[in-house]
């Protein structure tokens, strides 16, 4: 007996949504590796991100939103990051947000989830307590130039948070932390004034240069004083 065409119709449709489905579900980290563990998974709004672990290393694998390619970085993150816990990720908007936390910074990186582009990367310093106020931050970031041509496949700490590859990414009053900061007319040890700043005096950060930060120290007289410290002279 001819099997009616809505029948056959409501078979193909049925077939279809299997494929689909299976598609859907063979679209995973792991894929390509079975021999791997999912550390950490982030579901996106059509994809995902995870951390995967196996006995070649971690890898940070993305499905974009966007549909394409799934995209694997094997650069990124440490297997020490996985065992002390200092990286963590988490969605934010249109934004996949990649952080590792130290004791006293943290670095960030925020991919586009359409196509896992960087947006941004950070470093957030966080200076000696001094005293009942919040501790004193710092925050730099990648320079632009850098993360426009940053490749998720490829990137690393390395090349968004090399000190020569950092800006700062705002003015800020920090204290000087050491007993004695000799004041430098640039950013280099040859170019020492022969002054100096004292543990507490408080400066305005006004630029950041390979490890340097240029600041403005306003004296108790009302003159201005204005030079380079090394970054390490504040943390």
């Amino acid at each position: 007996m001819p099997v009616p065409l809505l029948g056959e119709l409501d078979k193909l449709t049925c077939i279809a949504v299997l494929l689909v489905s299976a598609s859907t579900k063979a679209a995973d980290c792991r894929e390509g590796s079975s021999n791997s563990v999912v550390d950490q998974k982030v579901e996106l709004n059509g994809g995902q991100v995870c951390l995967v672990e196996s006995g070649r290393g971690v890898q940070v694998v993305a499905l974009p939103s966007g549909g394409g390619a799934i995209l694997r970085n094997s650069a990124l993150v440490d297997k020490s990051d996985i065992m002390d816990g200092s990286v963590h990720m988490e969605s934010v908007g249109s934004m996949v947000k990649i952080y590792f936390e130290y004791p006293n910074n943290v670095y960030s990186i925020d991919f586009d989830v359409k196509d896992f582009s960087v947006e941004e990367s950070l470093v957030t310093l966080v200076l000696r307590d001094s005293g009942d106020v919040p501790p004193d931050k710092i925050v730099l970031k990648t320079k632009p130039e850098i993360v426009e041509r940053a490749k998720f496949e490829f990137v690393d700490k390395d090349e968004l948070f090399g000190s020569h590859n950092l800006v700062l990414d705002g003015e800020v009053e920090v204290r000087v932390a050491v007993s004695k900061s000799k004041i430098f007319r640039l950013p280099s040890l040859n170019a020492d004034r022969g002054i100096y700043l004292v543990e507490g005096d408080l400066i305005r950060v006004l630029s950041y240069r390979d490890g340097w930060l240029e600041f403005v120290y306003k004296m108790r007289n009302g003159r201005s004083v204005r030079g380079w410290i090394p970054m390490s002279d504040v943390i």
